[in-house]
């Protein structure tokens, strides 16, 4: 992508929707999908916003927990808790966190091959393809 044509949305009330996150932390991603969303993640929360027009579609609360990537279709966004194993998926269609009935045992369980990682569901067995966030397209604010 050439900067000539990189288009920065405005995003109104960006203060009042990080309130209390600790911004010299946050990062920045784009995420596949129609529409095309920009996403904000701090410390405390991660803030999914539709980048044409700068509008705030989700504001997920994510204190304890580090994004690391997001499913190939734009439909989950995927983090794993911090200082443990365990693994928790944002739905982002429906806005809420999926369910895990047995809290002594993961639903969700990472798997990769050295080339592509998988988060994959033990309860329906569903496999998603994980976008992973490298380092390089990572962006912390200045």
């Amino acid at each position: 992508m050439s900067l000539k044509h990189l288009h920065l949305a405005p995003v109104t009330n960006i203060h009042r929707i990080l309130e209390g996150a600790h911004l010299p932390t946050v990062g920045w991603l784009t995420m596949p999908g129609l529409p095309e969303r920009l996403v904000l993640d701090s410390t405390e929360q991660t803030v999914i916003i539709r980048r044409d027009d700068g509008a705030v579609l989700q504001t997920i609360d994510t204190k304890g927990k580090t994004l690391i990537g997001v499913d190939g279709e734009g439909l989950l966004a995927i983090f794993s808790e911090d200082l443990s194993w365990s693994y928790q998926v944002w739905a982002l269609e429906k806005g809420c966190w999926l369910d895990n009935p047995d809290p002594d045992f993961p639903r969700f369980i990472l798997e990769e091959d050295g080339v592509t990682a998988w988060m994959v569901d033990l309860d329906t067995g569903d496999r998603y393809r994980l976008e992973e966030l490298p380092a390089e397209e990572v962006r912390v604010s200045a």
